[in-house]
C-alpha cells in the first residue's frame, strides 16, 4: 500500500516522470502485441504450408522422373514403414492454362503448376478435401449463398457433383443450339427451280467480258450438295439429335486453384465485394505442358474442371492446376514405364523426420532423387 502512495504521492507534481512510466508501460504492452501476432501469423502460414507439401518430399532429379511407380512406393514403405502413415505419387511440371472469359468471349492464358495425383492417397496426405469448394458452403458477407455440394465424408474422386453435372449439359446444349444458328446464317439459299420468274433469277451483268471456257449460266454453288447440306437446317422444327450433343467430361478432369480463374470485383450499387467466377465446375480448358522426349514437345490438352480449391497460401491459390495422373502420364509420355517426379510422405510423428530420411536414403540410388522435409524444400 504505502508503494502506491508514494507513488501518487511524487508522480502528481512530477508530470515528465508519469509520462515517462506510461510512454514505457505502451511500448512494452505494443511490444507484446506485435511479437504475439506476428508469432501466430508465422505458425498460421507454416501450418498451411506444410498442409499442401507433406512431411516428407522425394524429388526425381530429372524431368523424366523415376520409373515403375509401384515399385518405387513398394521402396519406400520397405526402408522406412515404420515411420510412415500415408503417401502418395505425384507429377509436377510446369505448364500453360486457357480459358474462355464469359464475359467478354476473350481467352486468357496464364501461367500453372500441373500437378498429377491420385486423390485417394493424396487426401491421406493432406487435408485436400477441406480446400475443395464442393466440400464447403459458398459465403459471402457471413450469408450463405450456396450449399456445399458433397459430404465431408464422401471421398475425392474426378467425378462431377450433380449440380456440375447438369450445368455442364445445359452449357453444351446451349453451344449446339448456337453452332446450328452459325450454320444457318452461313449457309447458302436453297433455289428449287419451280416457278421462278426468269426476269428475277436472271444471271448479273458485268461490265467486263467472260474468258472462253466458262459457263455463265452455272452457279458457283452444287444445287444437289445445298440440298443436301440444308434440308434440314432450313426446317424450323430441325433441332439438334440428342446423341451428337456431347456432354461426357473429358478424359483429363483437374482441381482448378481458385485465384486462377476467380477474382473479388466491386458491386456498383451496393459498394461490396462478391466474387466473379471466370471457371465453373463442369467448363472444359486447355492445358499445355512439354513431354518427356528429347527433345521435348509441346502437347494439348482438353480437360474438364471438378472442382475449384484454396489452400490459404497464395503461392498456390494462384498457379497450381491438380490433375489426374494418369492423364498426365500418357499426354506427357510417362506412361510407357509408368514414371512419376515425386513422393509426398506424411508421417506418424514428424519428430522422426531425420530418422526416416536416413532409412530412405538407402533405397534409391545416389544422386537418382533428393528426400527432404517441407522446411528444408522450403529454404
Amino acid at each position: 500500500m504505502y508503494k502506491l502512495l508514494l507513488c501518487v504521492r511524487y508522480l502528481r507534481t512530477r508530470y515528465i516522470a508519469l509520462a515517462s512510466i506510461v510512454s514505457v508501460m505502451l511500448g512494452v504492452a505494443t511490444m507484446i502485441v506485435v511479437n504475439s501476432v506476428m508469432a501466430g501469423f508465422t505458425s498460421e502460414m507454416r501450418v498451411r504450408l506444410h498442409n499442401f507439401l507433406s512431411d516428407i518430399v522425394i524429388e526425381s532429379r530429372t524431368m523424366e522422373g523415376i520409373g515403375d511407380m509401384d515399385q518405387q512406393l513398394a521402396a519406400v514403405q520397405a526402408a522406412a514403414g515404420e515411420y510412415i502413415a500415408a503417401m502418395t505419387p505425384t507429377i509436377d511440371c510446369e505448364g500453360m492454362i486457357m480459358f474462355r472469359d464469359p464475359y467478354n468471349d476473350k481467352t486468357i492464358t496464364t501461367r500453372a503448376m500441373i500437378q498429377g495425383i491420385d486423390p485417394e492417397s493424396r487426401g491421406r496426405v493432406g487435408p485436400l478435401r477441406e480446400y475443395m469448394a464442393s466440400y464447403n458452403p459458398e459465403i459471402e458477407d457471413d450469408v450463405v449463398i450456396e450449399e456445399a455440394q458433397r459430404s465431408r465424408d464422401e471421398p475425392l474422386s474426378w467425378e462431377l457433383t450433380e449440380s456440375a453435372a447438369l450445368y455442364r449439359e445445359n452449357m453444351k446444349r446451349q453451344e449446339a443450339l448456337e453452332i446450328r444458328d452459325t450454320l444457318e446464317d452461313y449457309a447458302p439459299p436453297v433455289k428449287s427451280g419451280l416457278g421462278e420468274d426468269p426476269e428475277t433469277n436472271s444471271s448479273p451483268e458485268f461490265d467486263t467480258e467472260v474468258s472462253d471456257g466458262i459457263d455463265t449460266n452455272r452457279s458457283s454453288v452444287n444445287p444437289q450438295n445445298s440440298l443436301h447440306q440444308n434440308e434440314f437446317l432450313s426446317d424450323p422444327t430441325f433441332t439438334q439429335p440428342e446423341s451428337t450433343i456431347q456432354t461426357a467430361p473429358f478424359p483429363a478432369r483437374v482441381y482448378l486453384a481458385e485465384g486462377i480463374v476467380s477474382f473479388q470485383a466491386q458491386d456498383p450499387d451496393t459498394g461490396k465485394l462478391h466474387k466473379v467466377k471466370l471457371v465453373r465446375p463442369g467448363d472444359d480448358i486447355i492445358l499445355s505442358t512439354y513431354t518427356v522426349g528429347r527433345p521435348p514437345e509441346i502437347v494439348k490438352m482438353n480437360a474438364t474442371v471438378v472442382d475449384t480449391f484454396r489452400s490459404g497460401m497464395n503461392e498456390y491459390d494462384t498457379s497450381v492446376v491438380l490433375m489426374n495422373i494418369k492423364e498426365l502420364q500418357k499426354n506427357r509420355g510417362m506412361h510407357l514405364d509408368n514414371a512419376i517426379t515425386s513422393i509426398h510422405i506424411r508421417l506418424k510423428n514428424y519428430d522422426d523426420a531425420q530418422k526416416a530420411i536416413a532409412a530412405l536414403q538407402g533405397a534409391f540410388p545416389p544422386g537418382m532423387v533428393t528426400i527432404r522435409t517441407w522446411e528444408e524444400k522450403q529454404g
